[in-house]
């Protein structure tokens, strides 16, 4: 269930109208954030909250099979345990990112990611019907601050993110 019913609230004439929102309980999405040193791993509602219990902070490892496996493992414990459905996971990679071949070429920042096809490899580690989407993650940023940041309601804004370097 993609959306949810708010209360009814009454107009001046006629029949109350029908509001509806983007559901904020039984379905949820996994963002994860891939940096340098660590990964950031969060659930929220489709409305783009996140509660501070469901923020996850592991470390970026040293080897990219360890890499996958750390980001695989809160998700598959969060879909065994959860009565809400995870509809996608959301990725956002450092460096240069192919996006039609969906495979990392270059990170400085994460070089076990290199020629790497993060998303399949997340896919396949998670098991079947759960969709991973891999971004570049200036893109990620942008397309988060966007829909429900700061950049909220714009359509033309810029960001500097120097979190880990600028590249």
């Amino acid at each position: 269930k993609l959306v949810e019913e708010e209360e009814s609230r009454q107009g001046h004439v006629g029949r109350p109208g029908k509001i509806v929102r983007l559901a904020r309980s039984g379905v949820t999405l996994v963002g994860v954030v891939i940096g340098t040193r660590t990964c950031q791993v969060v659930r929220g509602n489709l409305d783009g909250q996140v509660n501070p219990a469901n923020r996850l902070q592991i470390p970026t490892g040293t080897s990219y099979p360890d890499l996958i496996e750390a980001i695989a493992e809160p998700i598959r414990a969060w879909r065994s345990s959860l009565d809400e459905e995870i509809l996608g996971v959301g990725v956002s990679l450092p460096g240069l990112f192919d996006s039609r071949a969906a495979r990392s070429i270059k990170s400085p920042n994460v070089p076990m990611t290199n020629g790497q096809y993060v998303g399949e490899d997340l896919q396949a580690a998670l098991g079947h019907g759960l969709d991973v989407a891999i971004l570049h993650e200036c893109a990620g940023l942008a397309l988060a601050e966007q829909l429900y940041g700061g950049a909220r309601g714009e359509t033309n804004f810029a960001i500097v993110d120097i979190t880990e370097g600028l590249g």
